[in-house]
């Protein structure tokens, strides 16, 4: 990502695109948090055979996959902005950057964790998604 980062700001308006990207990757966040709150991912499924147990768990699952998704995609679209604001492509960074980043605060521990649980839980909802999307 730094790479990328790089050859980005060597163009003319390159800060300005690493800042577009930046704020991309902010909104699909946004986007992200918006769909883990409100639950909007269960309208495309079709849970209606389901226990009524079973239906909460996938939602439950879903909501925490979506916001554990939203914090990763937020970091890495701070990291991106932090580099287009500074004209330096170190802070670029991908997930892993994201993640070690959440790591050096000082709840470093527990909000890797925390992500850590949210991407167990977005997986066991796309195993749930994959068996009861609607066609």
């Amino acid at each position: 990502m730094q790479q990328l980062a790089a050859q980005v700001l060597t163009l003319p308006a390159g800060r300005l695109l690493l800042g577009i990207a930046a704020a991309v990757l902010l909104g699909l966040a946004g986007a992200m948090t918006y769909t883990g709150v409100r639950r909007t991912f269960m309208g495309d499924l079709d849970v209606r055979r389901l226990a009524s147990g079973v239906q909460n768990a996938i939602e439950v699952l879903g909501a925490i996959g979506h916001l554990a998704r939203a914090l990763a995609i937020g970091v890495v679209a701070g990291l991106a902005g932090a580099a287009a604001l500074l004209a330096d492509p170190g802070w670029a960074g991908g997930l892993d950057e994201a993640l070690r980043a959440l790591g050096t605060t000082a709840a470093g521990t527990w909000l890797l964790a925390v992500v850590a649980a949210g991407f167990m839980a977005f997986g066991l909802f796309c195993i749930a998604d994959a068996a009861t999307r609607r066609a």
